[in-house]
């Protein structure tokens, strides 16, 4: 996904209770079941960077992730992303 700064501000919005951040890498395949994971009929629970995703509200599957370039995330392909230690430690995200 994109590199970047983290600002301060970032930082407060996503480190609450005390988490911290963790550095994961994931193939396309996994971003995918991430991602689906958290659709429900409401639509999407987590905010997103660096990358779009598109998904059927029906179906709650994601149909496509492209990176901001507009190329298509790759099912074989390994990204790098970043979320908090609480997110990373369960469900999808437990490795």
């Amino acid at each position: 996904m994109l590199e970047g700064n983290i600002t301060a501000s970032s930082l407060e919005k996503i480190l609450t209770h005390g988490n911290t951040l963790v550095k994961m890498k994931v193939t396309g395949e996994e971003l995918e079941a991430i991602l689906n994971a958290q659709l429900s009929e409401n639509g999407s629970d987590y905010s997103v960077a660096g990358f779009n995703y598109r998904y059927n509200q029906k179906s709650q599957k994601v149909i496509s992730i492209t990176l901001p370039n507009g190329n298509k995330v790759k099912k074989k392909d390994t990204y790098t992303l970043t979320t908090n230690n609480y997110l990373a430690s369960r469900g999808v995200f437990a490795q």
